[in-house]
């Protein structure tokens, strides 16, 4: 079974309409493939005339992880397993091979269970199974949940061809409790530094001076969520105890350090997003830091966030909000993405051969569970940029249809998905197929191949050329291509001759449109980016470079967001081609000609730009570590009219601004120095009339230039001496009087 997939939505974008005449036929759709490459039957037969009994070959609501180039998938509910014994369901895959592994004996087993999480330490060499719901009878004989809530943990080996489980035993130690439906994840950890003390055979007190024990990042796993667990986070590791030797005369070196395992609770800082279940988490980069998706939290609504938790600092923050994150019972996976070697952001970039040297860029990709709205679409996947904070659909035709309750792992260079099992999307019977995902392979035909027959190639009078299906009618209709004597060139769906559905639209100019459309325009959601040579044009100057967002009747109508040459983004509404003045707009990377920050505010919706206009809040970036956030009036882009400006060190100025500098009337307070100057300023510096007050109890009032006192003024000192006369550059200058305080 093979597909392919189409972007159809991004963070590429570009302004203008699309002329009314305007034919198009966009560059070549991209893709990547799938396909069945195994299937699981349990060793069971099953009735190929009767579709109920694939239902019952099925499993869903496994849990899988890989160990090297193994993956191991258990638990979930199985039917045809659960009538013949307790024991739950493990299957070996080779994702080398990319089959099922039947040829191994296994020692001991493990109860039946759902909502259970596994992970892997290759340290150990070991799967850990953690957790979940046990399957019981009920009166009439049958399995149904609700059993027990479990808090076990157990060992999984694989030697020598022999499956072994092994429960673990912790001795009376704290561990967590008993939960389902929660996430363990293989990290990197490294404990709290600890005072540790040199002991031989009894404690010796000259020699347990402490000292500061420097470890070395280590395998561990992280256990978090789950139904009623509550906010607590648990660390599993194996802790490192150095042994020595018994006699206090013995010179001998320490034995080997001997490792028992442990649990240690975390305590957490920051936005937790917890408690949650049914969500995902993935570890990412060296594995010290945990991305945490989607769920449901306080058992009552879906969370649309994914946040990290740092588990070197145990810090939480959340780092993506939006509603294509908000599910359920889904998957996520960090994998390698490949990237057009010309353009880094378009991604599955369309090939004639398969070329093992495109760049490749990290993403999490989530697939599958249950949304908001209903199930999750059909072939869609969301693809997460952690750096950017951005999360993009991608729809597939690849004959994979959405599904709930699976299992994913990824292949050891994180370029293939393996889905494993799960609760189809529409049918809602369980399946049991294995189903890979190839992110670097390319397939151009659509799914499944239109008929020969209907394949035409047509030459119409006004010298255009389509290529594609056509109908009984003799109309395009279905998945074409049309080349327009003008230039255009659209690419894609249609419906009785005209543009309906996906499609890519390529415009003689070299703008291209990329998304939905509805009778034969642009409607729904898509992304126009600009030419590049028309974009070059404009030279420094800045300009729109791309929109991406929504869509009704060729017209912008909907969230969006506008990126422009200089990188920033502008992130809104739009009614009617119109940016929406009433709804909240930010903008990122916003360059306000002192620093690059975050702009949140009122623009000119107006203006070509959109240029922050009217009341806004601006912090660049760094802030409140460096730079400095005002808040205030603006004019075209610039800060201007009331505002305040506090910076990182904590100086504070109130006042008023123009051409986007300190001008006019204002009063600063200096951190450092604990000074405070009110009057007046010139082009961010003091300049004319002020009096500044400065900490060691001396008052100037009088005249200010560049910043310093120049001209006429007075400085009055806390014993009532002052001296009044002339000033240049900040000292003593020409007459003036120096009056003493009596005695």
């Amino acid at each position: 079974m093979k597909g392919h997939i189409r972007i159809i939505s991004g963070l590429e974008t570009v302004p203008g309409n699309l002329p009314t005449d305007a034919v198009v036929v966009s560059a070549a759709m991209t893709f990547f493939s799938t396909k069945e490459v195994d299937l699981w039957t349990g060793g069971y037969t099953h009735d190929a005339r009767n579709e109920s009994s694939y239902y019952a070959m099925g499993y869903s609501g496994a849990a899988a992880a890989v160990l090297n180039d193994l993956a191991l998938v258990v638990g979930g509910r199985d039917l045809a397993g659960e009538t013949l014994h307790d024991s739950c369901l493990a299957i070996l895959f080779d994702t080398t091979q990319q089959r099922i592994v039947y040829d191994y004996d296994v020692d001991g087993s493990l109860p039946r269970r759902i909502g259970h999480d596994i992970a892997a330490l290759p340290s150990k060499n070991a799967w850990f199974v953690f957790g979940g719901e046990s399957i019981v009878d009920d009166d009439d004989g049958d399995n149904v949940l609700g059993g027990r809530v479990l808090a076990e943990l157990t060992r999984v080996s694989y030697t020598n061809n022999v499956l072994q489980w092994e429960k673990m035993q912790f001795k009376g130690a704290e561990e967590p409790a008993p939960r389902a439906w929660h996430t363990l994840t293989a990290i990197r950890y490294r404990p709290p530094p600890e005072v540790a003390t040199t002991q031989k055979g009894k404690a010796n007190k000259e020699a347990s001076q402490a000292t500061i024990q420097v470890v070395e990042l280590d395998h561990a796993l992280l256990l978090l969520g789950g139904k009623d667990a509550g906010r607590d986070v648990w660390v599993f590791l194996y802790d490192k105890q150095a042994s020595s030797s018994s006699d206090e005369g013995d010179t001998t070196e320490s034995l080997p350090a001997q490792q028992t395992p442990k649990w240690i609770k975390l305590n957490t800082d920051g936005a937790s997003p917890l408690p949650l279940a049914h969500h995902t988490s993935q570890a990412l980069g060296e594995g010290t830091r945990v991305a945490v998706c989607g769920g449901v939290r306080g058992g009552t609504s879906l969370a649309d966030t994914i946040s990290i938790l740092d588990v070197l600092t145990t810090t939480w923050s959340t780092v993506v909000t939006s509603p294509l994150v908000q599910r359920s019972f889904h998957t996520m996976v960090w994998v390698q993405v490949p990237v057009s070697a010309q353009d880094d952001s378009l991604l599955f970039p369309r090939l004639t051969e398969q070329s093992p040297v495109l760049p490749s860029v990290d993403r999490l990709v989530i697939f599958g569970g249950i949304t908001a709205d209903d199930v999750a679409p059909m072939d869609e996947f969301v693809v997460v940029d952690m750096v950017t904070a951005t999360a993009t659909t991608v729809t597939a035709d690849l004959a994979l249809p959405s599904r709930m309750g699976h299992a994913v792992v990824v292949s050891p260079d994180r370029r293939l998905l393996f889905s494993f099992g799960g609760t189809h999307a529409t049918t809602h019977h369980w399946l049991d197929a294995t189903s890979r995902v190839d992110l670097w392979t390319y397939q151009h035909e659509p799914l499944p191949p239109p008929p020969p027959e209907r394949m035409r190639t047509l030459e119409y009078p006004n010298g255009d050329v389509y290529l594609g299906e056509l109908n009984d009618k003799e109309l395009r209709h279905g998945i074409g291509r049309c080349t327009y004597k003008a230039g255009h060139v659209y690419e894609g769906h249609w419906a009785n001759d005209v543009w309906e559905g996906d499609g890519r639209l390529e415009y003689a100019n070299g703008d291209v449109y990329a998304g939905t459309f509805g009778s034969h325009v642009r409607d729904g959601k898509g992304r126009l980016v600009r030419a590049p040579m028309e974009a070059s044009s404009t030279g420094s100057a800045l300009c729109e470079r791309a929109y991406e967002g929504e869509w009704q009747q060729d017209r912008r109508h909907g969230a969006g967001v506008v990126e422009y040459s200089n990188g920033a983004t502008l992130k809104g509404t739009w009614t009617d081609d119109v940016l929406d003045a009433s709804v909240n707009i930010v903008i990122e990377q916003y360059d306000d000609q002192t620093a690059i920050g975050l702009y949140e505010g009122a623009v000119d919706v107006t203006a070509p730009l959109h240029p922050p206009h009217g009341q806004g809040r601006f912090e660049m970036t760094g802030y409140p570590k460096a730079g400095e956030m005002y808040s205030g009036g603006w004019v075209h882009g610039k800060r201007e009219g009331q505002g305040i400006c506090m910076a990182f060190d904590g100086t504070v100025f109130m006042g008023e601004w123009k051409n986007g500098k300190r001008n006019g009337f204002g009063t600063c307070d200096y951190a450092k120095t604990r000074d405070r100057y009110e009057g007046k300023w010139v082009g961010d510096v003091r300049c004319g009339l002020g009096t500044c007050t400065y900490a060691a109890g001396f008052v100037y009032e009088g005249q200010w230039a560049h910043d310093k006192r120049h001209g006429d003024g007075r400085c009055t000192y806390k014993d009532g001496t002052f001296y009044e006369g002339h000033w240049e550059n900040d000292e003593f200058c020409g007459d003036g009087a120096l009056i003493l305080q009596a005695p």
